[in-house]
């Protein structure tokens, strides 16, 4: 039989009868809990006691279309630089692209080339020699549609920290989606990713 000082039995006993104490509050009905004083209030449990953990994902589509606007403009400085057509203030505005093109003449070339930069998705008013690109509704909505497949992918990628090469995709973490398709052709940009070797010998890429 073990024999333990008094002192530590003792020890043991009062600290066994504090957590006892302070965790009663967790028993009783959330009516009554109301009434306890704030220093004897029920032990907030961590996420891997509660069953998990919860993620809330949200699309901030006016930075989304922001982003492209910007991507946007710099083809179309681009654009009209090339073809000789001469604008002034050329910036974003809320959620349109605004230039001013100095040679009456030279409008429906502009508006053409501008047009054309993301052709389909880009509506262009006049408003005598000013310009005006938004994105179309229709544009709008498959924005949204691919950030939040974009959304999903990080998180699916961060949960699962090596995917196979051929399957990963490059992410814009900076504005938090991929730069417009003209854009960045024009600009030349590229992207390097490191890579691993995987268990199996394959290369993976970490997204997270």
């Amino acid at each position: 039989m073990f024999n333990y000082p008094k002192w530590k039995v003792a020890l043991i006993g009062i600290i066994t009868a504090v957590g006892v104490f302070f965790a009663v509050p967790n028993f009783i009905p959330k009516a009554q809990q109301e009434k306890l004083p704030e220093w004897w209030q029920p032990m907030t449990l961590g996420l891997d006691l509660q069953g998990g953990s919860q993620l809330l994902l949200q699309v901030d589509l006016d930075q989304v279309v922001k982003d492209q606007l910007g991507a946007v403009m710099d083809a179309a400085r681009i654009a009209l630089r090339e073809k000789n057509v001469r604008y002034t203030n050329l910036a974003v505005k809320d959620d349109a692209l605004t230039v001013k093109i100095v040679n009456d003449e030279q409008i429906a070339k502009a508006k053409e080339l501008i047009r054309k930069i993301d052709k389909g998705n880009l509506d262009v008013a006049e408003n005598g020699d000013v310009l005006s690109v938004r994105f179309t509704e229709q544009a709008l909505l498959k924005m949204k549609a691919s950030a939040v497949d974009q959304s999903i992918e990080i998180v699916r990628s961060c949960t699962s920290p090596y995917r196979p090469a051929g399957n990963a995709r490059t992410v814009d973490y900076a504005a938090g989606f991929r730069p417009h398709p003209s854009a960045a052709a024009r600009r030349g940009r590229s992207e390097r990713s490191q890579k691993a070797v995987g268990q199996n010998g394959e290369n993976v890429v970490p997204l997270c």
